[in-house]
Formats: C-alpha cells, structure tokens, sequence
C-alpha cells in the first residue's frame, strides 16, 4: 500500500499498548521514506 508520506514526519500517539502499539509495529515494519516518532504513556510495550 503506497501512503505517499515520502519526506514526511509522522506522529504516532499511544504507543505503548493497544491499537496505538499495533499502527507503530505496523508502520515501522512496512512504511519507507518518512520520519516518525512516537509517544506512549510507559516503555512497557515499546
């Protein structure tokens, strides 16, 4: 699937645990070519 976020910054929100934890695993095993950070209320999951 192609999100064109090329060159772009992502902010992933509630990473730690759930959903929030699921789009960044996701995210950091497929997407190419952007920037991104996340933030999660404990280092628990991450």
């Amino acid at each position: 699937m192609e999100l064109e976020l090329k060159d772009k910054v992502v902010v992933i929100t509630g990473a730690s645990e759930g959903i929030g934890l699921a789009i960044t695993r996701s995210f950091a095993s497929c997407v190419t070519g952007a920037e991104y950070t996340v933030n999660g209320g404990s280092l628990k999951g991450m």
